[in-house]
């Protein structure tokens, strides 16, 4: 009698034990396998929030811009990324009665591993590993005919400042309006466009959906012409703070 209790005694504790191991083997494999799934997950979905948050924004500078509003705010959340702004871009406009000098475009740029998105001149980038960049929203350029006659739109909005943060919590990115400029011909000529910016490829492929004609291109340069049209230009200045 007594060994059979002590059998029974010590099979129970050999199932508790053969339980136990394979809980914990489980839960392992589970963080093992799992967590770094999980964690991708969660950072593709925090990456492609801020991509919307940046389309938003997109909306937002023509809005300073075109209603010449003195302040707007947007709020961004900070998970282990950074928001900055930049002025190494540029572009010129060759046309009579424009200043064809450069002027200094600007981005604001959100960084998360290595991964980007950017606001340059009223287009949004979204940037991937291995050099992958796409366009995720256009820019307002824009090509049209009215009785046969070619019509040009460009809209410029350049931002300038130079803040930059990093880490977790949330940032605020002020948009104040400093200057715009507007200007429309009444005949036609012929225009260049000049844009210096790592995402000239891009540039480069939209400009020619939108007819115009490349006359030379680099990873970092285009510049591209559309003959004998009107043009509609306007230039807007948005002065832009992170804190």
């Amino acid at each position: 009698m007594n060994n059979f209790m002590d059998d029974r005694a010590v099979s129970e504790v050999v199932g508790f034990i053969l339980i136990f191991g394979i809980v914990v083997l489980s839960i392992g494999m589970i963080y093992t396998v799992g967590y770094p799934i999980l964690s991708s997950n969660m950072e593709a979905s925090v990456f492609e929030s801020s991509e919307q948050s940046f389309v938003v924004l997109q909306s937002n500078m023509e809005t300073v811009a075109f209603n010449e509003l003195p302040v707007k705010t947007m709020k961004f959340k900070l998970y282990s990324s950074s928001l900055g702004l930049s002025n190494k871009s540029n572009i010129s406009i060759d046309y009579p009665g424009i200043d064809s000098s450069p002027h200094a475009i600007g981005t604001v740029e959100y960084g998360k591993n290595d991964k980007r998105i950017v606001y340059e001149n009223g287009a949004v980038f979204k940037y991937y590993p291995g050099q992958r960049v796409v366009l995720t929203s256009a820019p307002a350029i824009f090509t049209s005919k009215l009785d046969s006659e070619n019509i040009t739109t460009i809209t410029a909005i350049r931002t300038s400042g130079d803040s930059f943060q990093s880490g977790s919590g949330v940032s605020t990115l002020k948009m104040r309006h400093n200057n715009s400029n507007l200007t429309t011909t009444s005949s036609v000529d012929d225009l260049t466009i000049t844009i210096n910016s790592e995402f000239a490829k891009l540039w480069k492929e939209y400009l020619e959906e939108n007819d115009f004609s490349i006359s030379s291109s680099s990873p970092d340069h285009v510049v591209a012409h559309r003959n004998d049209t009107y043009l509609i230009y306007g230039e807007h200045l948005i002065d832009v703070d992170i804190n």
